[in-house]
């Protein structure tokens, strides 16, 4: 979304407030509200309707404010309910980190006077003049950029390749503190890539407002984590949301490679103590298996080799850790980088 002079990137809407911040949403509020999936008792009957999903579906995650501009030196604020955490990037280099508490907060940046000397070679994946706000809260965040000569990044300035990923609170990035050290971020910036990080913690659930939002994004190559959130329901809903979201996104960009990652492994795969998920993995495998086999642009990952070491899990064995998401990231790379 380019607003006003900035590229907003990964986010679907904005709110503009009377005293000039924009809230970043990434994902518009008429899909947020058509969110929601049955929750079942021990006999399979159906007893609520859980949608407590749609809060972090309204967080701003993942979400970059971009310009590029001469200037070495950046300041804004920003404001939200909720710690925020914040990074500046001159393009690919890094210039600072911030966690806020929750209220409005003053940050600046200052770009080093080495990074004049810096060639085109040396850069991986932006232009080193691209001035990056990135910023993860798990409630939305309103930012205010302070006047500077701008323009917005042009395609030259930023990856030739755009990935849209969707999955849980794993590929989310829950478990590292740094904003962009997330697994799927990790293996895009090996790959040269950026990506539009569309996962929602503890609301995987593939309802139709989702899918229809998904397959309306611009984007390049996609990536899909399905199996956490919804492995406990009876095999028919998750057949019915797994297996729709699969048919729908394949049949609709014939042309795209698509990656499908298999259960991650943790929980009951590592733990004696964790809740038994064998036999819920299993039948998201098989679902997720058998909906993407007759599809020649889906392409099957192993979420046992994508977590590798089991110590790379936090102690809820659910999570990766922060070093954790770092060497997913690294393997994850290397499965895609195999067949695209």
């Amino acid at each position: 979304m380019i607003y006003n002079g900035y590229e907003l990137f990964n986010v679907a809407e904005t709110i503009e407030r009377a005293d000039g911040f924009i809230v970043l949403r990434r994902y518009p509020e008429s899909v947020v509200t058509r969110m929601s999936v049955p929750e079942f008792d021990e006999r399979g009957n159906q007893i609520a309707e859980h949608i407590g999903h749609r809060t972090i579906a309204r967080a701003s995650v993942g979400v970059e404010v971009r310009f590029v501009s001469d200037s070495d030196r950046i300041g804004f604020t920003v404001d939200c309910e909720q710690s925020a955490s914040v990074a500046v990037y001159s393009g690919d280099w890094q210039v600072a980190f911030y966690t806020t508490e929750g209220g409005k907060r003053d940050l600046q940046a200052a770009r080093h006077g080495n990074m004049h000397g810096v060639s085109a070679q040396a850069c991986n994946r932006f232009s080193p003049k691209l001035w990056r706000i990135a910023i993860t809260a798990g409630a939305p965040v309103a930012i205010k950029v302070d006047p500077v000569d701008r323009r917005a990044p042009t395609a030259a300035d930023l990856p030739a390749v755009t990935a849209l990923a969707y999955g849980t609170s794993i590929t989310q990035g829950v478990g590292t503190p740094l904003v962009g050290f997330g697994y799927i971020d990790v293996a895009a910036r090996i790959l040269g890539w950026q990506v539009k990080n569309k996962a929602i913690g503890g609301g995987c659930f593939c309802e139709t407002a989702v899918q229809d939002y998904l397959c309306g994004e611009a984007f390049d190559v996609g990536y899909f984590e399905l199996a956490t959130n919804i492995a406990n329901r009876p095999y028919d809903v998750i057949d019915a949301r797994v297996g729709r979201l699969i048919d729908t996104v394949c049949r609709t960009f014939p042309d795209k490679k698509l990656y499908f990652m298999t259960p991650v492994k943790g929980m009951s795969d590592v733990s004696a103590t964790a809740p038994d998920y064998r036999g819920y993995f299993a039948n998201a495998k098989r679902i997720i298996t058998e909906h993407t086999r007759p599809f020649a642009n889906a392409v099957l990952l192993d979420g046992h080799a994508l977590v590798g070491k089991d110590y790379y899990l936090s102690h809820d064995i659910l999570h990766p850790s922060a070093f954790g998401h770092v060497m997913m990231g690294a393997q994850l790379a290397e499965m895609i980088a195999s067949s695209f």
